[in-house]
């Protein structure tokens, strides 16, 4: 993450209106949200990247590389080929509340068909993305940050992010607890007999699993836009520790606000991470026991008791979280006790879609934020 807000924007007010001198664009411009991401982006990019002023443009018309095309790129960063410029680094900028979602990845591949460009960015001041094309694969591969100007003229130095790939044990290896507890160390707790630790390894197994990708699914109140399959997070908790480890992320639209929902599991505990602008927290972390993780016929029920803590104040009352809960989700209510989902086996006894338990349990996890701002 780069921190954008170190690069102060000079205004002048002109009959009580805000205005940016664009050095770039060599005229003032009125102050917008995007328009301030915007500056501070040309700021990070010759401070930081060492971008030559000559070589970056802002609002560049595609119109001057395919005739009557009406789009502007918000800014572009120029390599010389055969003394000619050529586009080598397209950003699309956003202002802070636009999370960077499919609808803006789409816009962005709509220059990048045109411009043709080694790399493509787009930020809203608060996360950068940034992919570099491959041409051997004619695929775009994800990286860490943007690199140095010189090394993305030499093609060096460039770390690349690649999916955590999840490998399920086959039928034998679920029948060897030695090895199932040396491979799964320190997902599982030690508190619960072998065979339930096998089911548990089971239900991992289908987590991690992105194979089969959970995206574009949902109703009017949440909607799973992109399954970002899995990746090594942290989070902090208010002893001063930390949760790290393996997490499967989705971007998720409820109540028309963008959240990123990290999905883990470490310790035996089921750890829900939730992120937007102003907060990145669990907002609740499972216990796995026999209690939560009860066999059923052809299967196996998570339950959650509705227990929940608001920060410095405690403990909030269990009977106000299942009254929440009732009022807002009733079908996951059941006998005053939260169930969030039921994982049925198959006949080699594996979990066969976890799809159902995903949705609830992040529907589950935004609504006790919900509480949590109320209390």
């Amino acid at each position: 993450m780069v921190n954008l807000d170190e690069y102060k924007i000079d205004k002048i007010k002109i009959k009580g209106e805000e205005f940016i001198n664009c050095k770039s664009r060599k005229k003032l411009i009125k102050v917008t949200p995007e328009e301030e991401v915007r500056q501070k982006v040309i700021e990070f990019l010759q401070k930081e990247i060492n971008v030559p002023e000559k070589m970056l443009e802002v609002e560049f018309p595609l119109s001057r590389i395919e005739s009557g095309n009406k789009l502007r790129a918000d800014i572009v960063v120029f390599e010389e080929i055969d003394n000619k410029k050529a586009p080598l680094l397209v950003i699309e900028c956003k202002e802070p509340k636009i999370p960077l979602c499919n609808g803006v990845y789409e816009q962005l591949r709509e220059y990048d068909e045109v411009l043709e460009p080694k790399y493509i960015a787009m930020t809203n001041g608060i996360d950068i993305y940034i992919e570099k094309y491959k041409e051997d694969d004619n695929e775009f591969l994800k990286l860490e940050k943007i690199p140095k100007y010189s090394d993305m003229l030499l093609n060096k130095g460039q770390e690349i992010i690649e999916e955590q790939k999840w490998i399920r044990c086959n039928e034998e290896d679920y029948n060897d607890i030695e090895f199932l507890l040396e491979c799964y160390y320190p997902l599982i707790t030690e508190h619960i007999d072998d065979k339930e630790k096998i089911e548990i390894i089971k239900f991992i197994d289908s987590l991690y699993d992105t194979s089969v990708r959970l995206e574009n699914c949902g109703n009017d109140l949440l909607y799973i836009e992109k399954d970002n399959g899995n990746l090594n997070k942290s989070f902090g908790n208010s002893s001063g520790d930390g949760w790290n480890g393996l997490y499967r992320i989705f971007l998720v639209k409820y109540k028309e606000n963008y959240y990123t929902i990290s999905l883990g599991i470490n310790l035996g505990y089921i750890l829900v991470g939730i992120e937007n602008n102003t907060v990145k927290h669990h907002s609740l972390q499972l216990r796995l026991t026999k209690s939560t993780f009860k066999k059923i016929k052809n299967g196996y029920q998570v339950i959650h008791s509705g227990r929940m803590t608001v920060g410095n104040k405690g403990a909030v009352k269990n009977q106000i979280v299942l009254d929440y809960i009732k009022e807002k989700c009733p079908r996951i209510l059941n006998d005053n006790r939260i169930i969030l989902g039921n994982l049925k086996l198959n006949k080699d006894s594996k979990i066969i879609d976890i799809k159902d338990f995903i949705f609830n349990l992040i529907e589950y996890s935004l609504l006790r934020d919900e509480i949590r701002e109320i209390e």
